[in-house]
C-alpha cells in the first residue's frame, strides 16, 4: 500500500482490512469532533434534503454547499484520515444523515469500484459524529464478503443488491456500534447495510471515498443490461455530478473515457458461521 515501512498498529489494521472487509479506528479527538460537528452547524441541512430517510449530500441539488462541506472537510477532518492512512487521498467528503423513522432503513449492497481493483483497494471511511447504536442505524457488515466480488460494479446496479441480508440482518451480518468520533473503515467491495434511525434525533457521519495515492480513480455506469462503461474521476465529480440523479450523458460529456466492462452476475453471500458450542466441563 505504498508510503513508509507500517509499525504493528498499521499491520494490524492492514490485516484487518484485507481479511475481513472493515476495522474499527479512534479518528478524532475531542477537539477534532467539535470542529467537524462546527461544520454542519454552521452550514446546515444540505439543499434538498427531504429530512426522512437517508441522505447523502452528493445527492444535494446545490453544487455550492457540496463543495463548502468538502473545502471544509478538508481542513478539519482529512488530517485525522491522513495520520491513519498517510498513503491515500480523498475523493471528497460528505454528511451522511439518517432522519429518525422506518424510512431510513438501507437495503445491503456491495459500493461502486472506484478504482482497478485487480491492482488496488478502495475503502469508505465513515465517521460517527455522535455515538451510534442498533436504534439510532448502525452499520451492519458481512465480514469477508469483499473477497467474492469480482469485475467492475457500476452505479445503482441491481447486482451491488443484497436485500436477503438486510431482511435477516443477525444471520449474515455484524453490527458496528460507535462512539463519537470513532470511524469504520471499510473496502467497497464489502456488502453492509444499516437500519432505521428509531432515535429522536437525526443519525449524522462524516463519509468519504479513500484511493491509494498511486491508484487513478474511475467509475462506471451501465451501458444497457450486460455493460459499464468506466470513466476517470477526481475530486470534482461528486460536487458536479448528483448521485441520486445521475445523468449518464452528463458524465459522459464530463470524463475522460476508460472503456467498458462486462456487468458481472452477484456473487453469493453465506450466513455468519454459528458460533461453536459451549464446553462442558
Amino acid at each position: 500500500m505504498g508510503g513508509e515501512r507500517p509499525g504493528a498498529g498499521e499491520h494490524t489494521m492492514y490485516a484487518g482490512l484485507r481479511d475481513r472487509g472493515y476495522v474499527t479506528v479512534d479518528l478524532l479527538d475531542e477537539v477534532e469532533l467539535q470542529e467537524v460537528r462546527a461544520v454542519r452547524n454552521r452550514l446546515g441541512v444540505a439543499p434538498g434534503d427531504p429530512r426522512t430517510g437517508l441522505f447523502n449530500d452528493t445527492w444535494s441539488t446545490d453544487t455550492g454547499y457540496k463543495r463548502a462541506v468538502s473545502e471544509a472537510m478538508d481542513r478539519v477532518f482529512a488530517p485525522a484520515v491522513q495520520r491513519v492512512l498517510p498513503d491515500h487521498r480523498s475523493l471528497g467528503f460528505v454528511h451522511i444523515v439518517k432522519w429518525p423513522g422506518e424510512a431510513g432503513d438501507v437495503v445491503a449492497h456491495r459500493d461502486p469500484t472506484f478504482v482497478d481493483e485487480d491492482r488496488f483497494r478502495s475503502m469508505m471511511v465513515w465517521c460517527a459524529l455522535d455515538d451510534v447504536t442498533v436504534e439510532t442505524g448502525a452499520l451492519w457488515v458481512v465480514p469477508g464478503s469483499h473477497r467474492a466480488a469480482t469485475g467492475v460494479r457500476g452505479h445503482q446496479c441491481e447486482e451491488n443488491l443484497y436485500p436477503e441480508v438486510s431482511a435477516d440482518r443477525p444471520r449474515y451480518a455484524v453490527p458496528l456500534e460507535l462512539r463519537a468520533g470513532s470511524a469504520v473503515l471499510y473496502d467497497h467491495a464489502l456488502v453492509h447495510t444499516s437500519g432505521p434511525n428509531r432515535s429522536s434525533d437525526e443519525r449524522v457521519a462524516i463519509a468519504g471515498v479513500l484511493v491509494p495515492d498511486s491508484a487513478a480513480p474511475r467509475y462506471a455506469v451501465p451501458n444497457g443490461p450486460a455493460e459499464l462503461s468506466t470513466v476517470a474521476i477526481d475530486e470534482q465529480f461528486f460536487i458536479d455530478h448528483r448521485l441520486s440523479h445521475l445523468d449518464p450523458d452528463a458524465v459522459a460529456a464530463s470524463c475522460a473515457p476508460l472503456g467498458t466492462a462486462v456487468r458481472r452476475a452477484r456473487p453469493p453471500v453465506e450466513p455468519l458461521a454459528p458460533p461453536p458450542p459451549a464446553r462442558r466441563g
